[in-house]
């Protein structure tokens, strides 16, 4: 089976190294009314993708804007003005209300902003019983997963955020966003030589773990096609920074 035919979940699940290709494909620079801001949370709706830019800080003060992009012509299609989602470290989108989710992790990592993809405006604050700093959400399965604060454990939860299972994992890098699919969780990390992917299957076994070219911070991805999309932080000059846009292919040497 060559490369060009396999699917992603093959390539994982091959004994094969599997290499990263990273093309940009846009960048969100700093918006000079904000201060000190950097990418953070991203996900997407099946068309288009939602990015958090946020000012540095960890407290209740700080400012996040969000950034609606269409991913075919790669362009910002819609901003917010401000909300206070503390750290803002992760977005997913749940088809099943029509809502992105926004993940606070900071000040009170129980707390996740409702936000209407259509209008970027806030629905509700929701508080959940799990302590988490990233969340994804699985259509098929209805149900949500988060990487737990305060460590590198996996918890999965029905359409109620009710925990099912916890699932515990060894440490890794510097945590940031994650995603599911229908097969893998997926938690991107920053390191210091090269940004990673753990990847783990639904009952919380680790898969393989895949090296990113340090292009800058790793800060979120979602899956699109065969691949992902990811964001990065990137120096934007002074002490702002700026969100950069990669589209991500995995390759894998073809059989001899």
């Amino acid at each position: 089976m060559s490369k060009e035919t396999m699917t992603l979940r093959d390539m994982i699940l091959s004994d094969r190294e599997i290499r990263v290709t990273l093309e940009q494909k846009m960048v969100i620079p700093a918006d000079p009314a904000y201060k000190r801001m950097n990418m953070q949370g991203g996900g997407w709706d099946g068309t288009f993708g939602y990015y958090a830019m946020n000012e540095l800080g960890r407290d209740a003060s700080v400012r996040t804007k969000l950034y609606k992009v269409d991913l075919d012509r790669w362009e910002v299609v819609a901003e917010s003005g401000p909300f206070f989602f503390c750290h803002a470290n992760d977005i997913t989108y749940d088809s099943r209300h029509d809502r992105l989710l926004v993940t606070h992790c900071n000040v009170d990592p129980h707390v996740i902003s409702s936000v209407d993809p259509k209008t970027l405006t806030l629905n509700e604050q929701l508080r959940i019983p799990v302590r988490h700093y990233a969340l994804a959400y699985s259509p098929k399965r209805d149900q949500y997963v988060a990487g737990k604060s305060a460590c590198y454990d996996i918890s999965v939860m029905d359409s109620d955020f009710q925990e099912l299972k916890v699932y515990e994992c060894e440490d890794g890098f510097t945590k940031q966003g994650m995603e599911c699919d229908d097969d893998f969780i997926y938690f991107f990390h920053t390191g210091c030589r090269y940004n990673h992917i753990w990847i783990y299957d639904w009952d919380g076994k680790h898969i393989r773990t895949v090296k990113v070219p340090m292009v800058g911070e790793s800060e979120n991805l979602f899956r699109r096609g065969n691949g992902f999309v990811a964001a990065f932080n990137a120096p934007a000059g002074g002490d702002q920074f700026q969100g950069v846009i990669y589209e991500m292919a995995f390759s894998v040497d073809e059989e001899s």
